[in-house]
């Protein structure tokens, strides 16, 4: 198998030392007890899911919605005595995983799905999983990982795949830890290059196939992905500028240079345990248990912003071209120290200031094979196309001096970047 770990040209990557505004942070509305550990748009509104039984104010069981102006309940919500773990948006409804098994009053076994008006389970559920860390769609399938069930009768799975009718294993799903006796195998995160599934966690063998908690799937094959990690225990994994990056259960941020394994965070302000990464406007981002940030290399590292409360990031997410920050902070009441809900929108630009950045208008739109430009582009621009939830799903694919192929899309609406020495242009266009 080809591993397909791309890098951008030696100019591309001198235009990522751009300049940066002061950023601040809005937190939408009022917050609430408990800790978010995902955030999702769909329908043109935002939801977050955690544990957490409400925000603002409203009762909302483990999952809320914000339509720009309030918080409000999703149905009646998850299991009170449970919690949701991550979202995804499949085939037009909102899925939620997790350790519950009822929503909205539907028996829905710790996976159920959102139409926007009422919930339904998923076949019988993730019946072979004890909890799903994340939820990825790559093309037609909805993947999803975590740690398996050691009550179930079932093999260990911890990886499978849903294609809108019926649940398989990745593989045989079985990715194990053979190195402890005591800890089970266990998937923490989910990351898509050009198509590939690439899955990070604590596991060091699948199907027979050695391993450092680093496995790349190509829709028929396990392989392994680049050796030399200090360990085989990573909390999450991006392609962060085009390269594969991995969050170590430790201060190391570690990223492949397409021959060895570096220390990404070297300079960072701050030490803890990263937990989640993210690429805007070129510029990396990265976030986690730090009582801070979270911070970004552009081109130093530096904290973005300022979270109050010694905040703790359990995600980040680019939704619509923005950046948010989900997890808890601490807040003082009444003398003590509660940790209340986090979720914040950077609210001011990071990377290209406003007067850098101008607008694209790629035509045709819709297009059905080729996207022509209104502008010349130059060999050392790096181009990307980004779903609206942020998503890189193609890089650096200028077919001539002024088209960029599109067949392989799904069908659906797209943003398009050009980052020239001038700055970032930037467009939407429509894939029919």
């Amino acid at each position: 198998m080809v591993m397909r770990l791309t890098h951008l040209s030696a100019a591309a990557l001198l235009l990522l030392g751009v300049r940066t505004e002061a950023q601040t942070w809005d937190q939408p509305g009022l917050q609430g007890l408990g800790t978010v550990h995902d955030i999702a748009l769909y329908n043109g509104d935002l939801y977050i899911t955690g544990d957490f039984e409400e925000i603002g104010g409203v009762t909302v069981d483990h999952i809320a919605r914000w339509d720009g102006s309030a918080w409000s309940p999703v149905g009646t919500g998850l299991t009170s005595d449970g919690y949701g773990t991550a979202l995804a948006v499949y085939n037009g409804e909102l899925y939620v995983s997790g350790y519950f098994d009822t929503a909205g009053g539907v028996n829905a076994y710790r996976i159920a799905r959102w139409n926007g008006s009422t919930w339904s389970n998923v076949l019988t559920g993730l019946d072979m999983m004890l909890v799903a860390n994340d939820m990825l769609v790559i093309g037609n399938l909805l993947y999803i990982g975590g740690s398996p069930d050691p009550t179930c009768n079932t093999p260990l799975v911890n990886m499978v795949q849903w294609n809108g009718s019926a649940f398989s294993t990745v593989g045989t799903g079985e990715l194990q830890y053979l190195a402890s006796s005591l800890l089970l195998g266990t998937v923490h995160a989910l990351a898509e290059d050009q198509g590939e599934l690439c899955v990070a966690g604590v596991f060091d063998h699948v199907d027979g196939l050695a391993c450092e908690g680093l496995l790349l799937w190509d829709g028929s094959t396990w392989s392994a992905g680049p050796s030399g990690l200090p360990t085989s225990y990573n909390l999450d994994v991006a392609f962060i500028n085009g390269s594969l990056t991995c969050a170590q259960n430790s201060d190391l941020v570690m990223q492949w240079n397409g021959t060895t394994w570096t220390d990404f965070t070297i300079g960072l302000p701050g030490s803890g345990v990263t937990m989640a990464m993210v690429e805007l406007n070129g510029i990396p981002v990265i976030g986690g248990a730090y009582n801070a940030g979270p911070f970004a290399k552009n081109p130093a590292w530096a904290e973005v912003g300022s979270l109050t409360g010694a905040p703790s990031v359990q995600q980040l997410r680019v939704l619509n071209g923005e950046l948010y920050a989900v997890g808890d902070q601490g807040v003082v009441v009444n003398g003590n120290v509660e940790r209340h809900t986090l979720v914040a929108r950077l609210a001011s630009p990071l990377g290209l200031p406003d007067r850098e950045r101008t607008s694209l208008r790629p035509y045709p739109n819709p297009a059905t094979d080729r996207l022509y430009l209104d502008r010349p582009v130059h060999t050392t621009d790096a181009i990307r196309i980004l779903d609206l939830q942020g998503r890189v799903v193609e890089g650096w694919s200028m077919q001539g001096p002024d088209r960029v192929d599109v067949r392989a899309l799904p069908t659906g609406m797209y943003q398009l970047e050009v980052r020239q020495e001038g700055g970032l242009s930037v467009g939407r266009f429509v894939k029919e």
